[in-house]
């Protein structure tokens, strides 16, 4: 059994060593590839802490390898962009050594409003209405006698027409992010016409870069903990695709932050959108004659072209022999989608917060046309009170309060608008 290629610990073990004047890597990799210690990680911790996590790791790693039941064929994170409703035999799942039968069950759910899982025999079937982005971790198991096997996996719905605004530094673990796409092609291919788009068949290509990645790291992120990046020589093109958005109003704007560099040696990067009815049409390209952006000013495209159609965006780097480049703080969004009565309100009303998803703060806007006692505050799915906004005497007109989701997990909360008259309810995604 080989360790897969495309991964970061595989590329730094191969540049690791005393030979190359670097500290060797150190690894155990289990059964079917599992990592259960990496010497590249760096924790806050003693030499101490680090032999006993080494140590942990050791045993847990042996003991698994010989369990009688384990996880064969892992289930894949599941991204779904319409209605969906899914079975899988779990018996592809899960493997028992020596073929006893093994029962199966849902240990959890983290999100049973966006996402129905339910067993039956062997069968797992999830289920689920997309909307706004919503998130599910779904944990199964498998028993056999006194042994078991556990599976985590996540599914993610979307639908792209409650589209309202998107924001990405890349600071999650999951690369792409949920809908995102990574894709290769050469000029015989198309190239910019974006026909013949295929999974890239080796690296590099368009990857996570962290404050820990060889060679890059921290010079090449505008803020936070990671960006994009691809290396350069990175073949033919190469394509970081956004999900799929439906612009309601004219005023869409693609904003981002690149490390470009084009001065020494010619790079070429472009940026194309896709409105589903002309193809790849390209709204930016960059080659020799462009000069360097060192994450020095924010790149600002509008859309306005694309209003009330759904489209795709994409980045795409072409092989010219150049410097790598990198990708942060990406939006797309819309002024007027945040702007609501600009005059006097004629009615209560509590409008949708902006952005939505959010991380980690975002802002509730709600109107009152006469002078009241509200109160404003945000609740989790349990009904429990996670904080009260505001709460006193406001005159009438339009206002706002920001809430700030730092201490807080993923998932859906509800904010709340109460009056003398009636009370009012709108649903936000905190997703980190």
């Amino acid at each position: 059994m080989t360790y897969p290629y495309d991964t970061n610990l595989y590329s730094v073990a191969l540049t690791s060593g005393f030979a190359t004047g670097y500290t060797p890597t150190l690894a155990i990799i289990g059964l079917n590839n599992k990592v259960y210690f990496d010497s590249t990680q760096i924790l806050p911790e003693t030499v101490e802490d680090l032999v006993a996590r080494f140590a942990s790791a050791l045993s847990l790693a042996i003991d698994e390898f010989y369990r009688p039941i384990y996880v064969s064929n892992p289930i894949s994170d599941k991204n779904y962009v319409s209605d969906f409703n899914e079975n899988i035999d779990l018996n592809t799942v899960f493997t028992e050594a020596e073929a006893n039968p093994m029962t199966f069950s849902i240990i959890e759910n983290t999100n049973p409003e966006a996402v129905t899982a339910g067993i039956a025999g062997n069968i797992l079937t999830i289920s689920g209405t997309c909307g706004d982005i919503a998130e599910s971790s779904i944990s199964v198991q498998a028993v056999s006698g006194e042994n078991s096997a556990t599976d985590i996996f996540s599914v993610t719905s979307y639908d792209p027409a409650s589209f309202s605004y998107l924001e990405s530094g890349f600071e999650s673990t999951v690369f792409p992010p949920p809908f995102w796409e990574i894709k290769y092609n050469t000029a015989a291919d198309g190239g910019l016409n974006g026909t013949n788009l295929i999974d890239p068949p080796s690296t590099p290509k368009w990857q996570l870069n962290d404050t820990t990645t060889p060679d890059y790291g921290a010079d090449y992120i505008h803020s936070g903990e990671n960006s994009a990046l691809i290396k350069y020589w990175a073949p033919d093109f190469n394509w970081l695709i956004m999900p799929p958005m439906q612009l309601d109003y004219n005023d869409y704007t693609l904003s981002f932050w690149t490390w470009y560099s084009s001065s020494s040696y010619e790079t070429k990067f472009h940026v194309l959108v896709n409105d589903g009815t002309k193809g790849w049409a390209s709204i930016l390209d960059w080659d020799a004659a462009d000069p360097d952006n060192l994450y020095d000013s924010e790149i600002t495209l509008p859309l306005t072209d694309y209003v009330g159609k759904t489209i795709r965006l994409a980045f795409v780097y072409e092989y010219s022999d150049g410097f790598e480049m990198a990708l942060d703080d990406i939006k797309v969004e819309s002024p007027s989608g945040i702007e609501n009565n600009a005059g006097m309100p004629q009615n209560i009303a509590l409008y949708q917060n902006y952005p939505n998803p959010f991380n980690p703060s975002t802002k509730i806007k709600f109107s009152i046309p006469e002078n009241s006692q509200v109160k404003l505050s945000v609740y989790n799915q349990k009904g429990e009170l996670v904080e009260t906004l505001y709460e006193g005497l406001l005159e009438k007109g339009n206002h706002s309060c920001d809430f700030v989701g730092t201490d807080i997990t993923s998932g859906i909360y509800f904010y709340k608008l109460e009056t003398d008259e009636s009370s009012y309810m709108g649903k936000m995604i905190m997703l980190k």
